[in-house]
């Protein structure tokens, strides 16, 4: 399986690379369309839909949340119970959210075959809906995918997983999916 994980960890860093370009672009677009309404009021047309079309691509940062162990936890009722069962809850709630995002990406790939076929594009630029909704739902099944890495490490270890603030050698915080350690 270790092939398999290389694999996952190679497309969720692609698909974070996506989301990061996504906002860095939806950063610059907003700030430019201000300067230009305040100083030249010429405001950017459809700025604000470009930038929902972009708010898509945040999802595809995800898969890397979820592999890197950075997703919120609550332990309370985890800590309450003893060792084993939290660990089935633990499991019981990974087999959840695998499903949850395979079905989501499912779903929104069958929306694409529609958004496909009947030429589906955004009102104010045009702009063709299906790209948007591939990288979409092509997003859902990297965070199904990196869920069940999740999973098989959590399975492996069988301990509480505690998540370790990485830093590099200057103290700066790191994500480590972006170092070569793979």
């Amino acid at each position: 399986m270790l092939v398999f994980q290389k694999i996952v960890r190679i497309l969720v860093k692609i698909f974070m690379y996506i989301s990061i370009a996504a906002v860095v672009a939806l950063l610059v677009l907003t700030i430019t369309d201000v300067s230009l309404r305040l100083v030249l009021k010429a405001p950017i047309t459809g700025v604000i839909e470009i930038s929902q079309v972009l708010l898509v691509s945040i999802m595809a940062a995800m898969g890397a949340v979820i592999i890197e162990k950075r997703n919120i936890e609550v332990k309370a009722v985890v800590e309450a119970v003893p060792r084993k069962v939290g660990l089935g809850m633990d499991i019981v709630t990974l087999l959840m959210s695998i499903a949850y995002f395979f079905i989501l990406g499912w779903q929104t790939l069958e929306s694409l075959k529609f958004s496909i076929q009947f030429n589906v594009v955004y009102s104010m630029l045009r702009l063709p809906e299906w790209p948007f909704m591939l990288l979409l739902g092509l997003s859902f099944t990297v965070c199904g995918f990196a869920a069940v890495v999740y999973l098989m490490n959590r399975i492996e270890t069988r301990n509480e997983i505690v998540v370790k603030d990485k830093t590099d050698a200057s103290g700066n915080p790191e994500l480590a999916i972006l170092k070569n350690q793979d």
